[in-house]
């Protein structure tokens, strides 16, 4: 497979240069950091991961490797790496994305809140005779053994995020054969069907989360400000993916559809957020009526 060399490259450049691509690209990168920073922050600050959906990390992973083999298909005719930075434009924002998403799993587990991992059997009994005193202590010891590292929920997380890794390891090989193996229609071909499975994962990747955060009632460990930089930074992402040598309609999609999604998943966190704030309010002022 023919790649650009640095002589290519050097004068593609010099016939057509574009800062603003540029630019936008490097806004971008540094945009897509930053913005999990505070995500990171309250999950360490809290030393707590509760409210994300474990489903919502996998989708996640699974989406973001089929993105970054897609995007490395697409390119791999019109970049060498190392050699041509704005053509890997594309390519750098979807790993530095990648690299954040799994920082975030990282976080999850670290600081899995252990204390939900109770198993339905394992419910104190009501003190309610001196009889039952006995059997309330017996089941506070297994609800202690429930919320170790082996309780049902902890290893449930465990199982998904085992899954993303060899889901991700599949979409690695895959790409591989396909990148030094196969002819060029058929690249076009894999990489095509890549980009379709991250617009379908991206379909239902907030959807979980949605759902756990409606349950909740509260938008838990979730950052706000991480949503609020990200859902406008979704809808950059795809200008700047859209602009990449090679990429087409399959490569920025998943990005489209994403920020429509986490606009609602932020409505919910904002409204949440505000209800708990006017019921602390008025749970105030009731306390200093009576």
């Amino acid at each position: 497979m023919e790649e650009m060399k640095w002589g290519e490259c050097y004068a593609q450049h010099q016939s057509s240069v574009n800062p603003a691509r540029t630019g936008l690209g490097l806004f971008i990168i540094c945009g897509i950091f930053v913005s999990y920073l505070p995500q990171f922050t309250k999950i360490v600050r809290l030393k707590s991961s509760r409210g994300i959906s474990a489903e919502f990390l996998l989708i996640g992973c699974a989406g973001g490797g089929a993105s970054l083999s897609n995007i490395v298909l697409l390119q791999s005719t019109v970049w060498t790496p190392f050699v041509c930075f704005e053509n890997t434009l594309g390519l750098t924002q979807i790993f530095i994305q990648a690299g954040c998403f799994w920082i975030f799993v990282f976080l999850f587990i670290a600081y899995f809140p252990h204390h939900d991992c109770m198993d339905d059997e394992s419910e104190i009994v009501e003190d309610t005779t001196t009889q039952q005193q006995q059997q309330q202590l017996s089941d506070a010891v297994e609800i202690t053994e429930s919320t170790t590292p082996s309780g049902a929920a902890y290893i449930r997380a465990l199982k998904m995020i085992n899954l993303s890794i060899l889901i991700l390891l599949a979409f690695a090989f895959i790409s591989a054969v396909t990148l030094y193996s196969l002819s060029q229609a058929w690249l076009v071909f894999v990489a095509s069907v890549f980009g379709v499975l991250s617009a379908l994962s991206s379909l239902v990747l907030f959807l979980p989360q949605i759902f756990e955060t409606v349950k909740l009632k509260s938008a838990g460990a979730l950052s706000i400000p991480t949503l609020v930089m990200q859902v406008p930074g979704n809808f950059l992402f795809a200008l700047s993916i859209s602009l990449a040598p090679g990429a087409n309609f399959t490569s920025y999609a998943p990005l489209l559809i994403s920020g429509v999604l986490q606009f609602v998943l932020l409505a919910l966190c904002l409204h949440y957020n505000k209800t708990t704030v006017v019921q602390g309010r008025e749970e105030e002022r009731e306390a200093l009526l009576d």
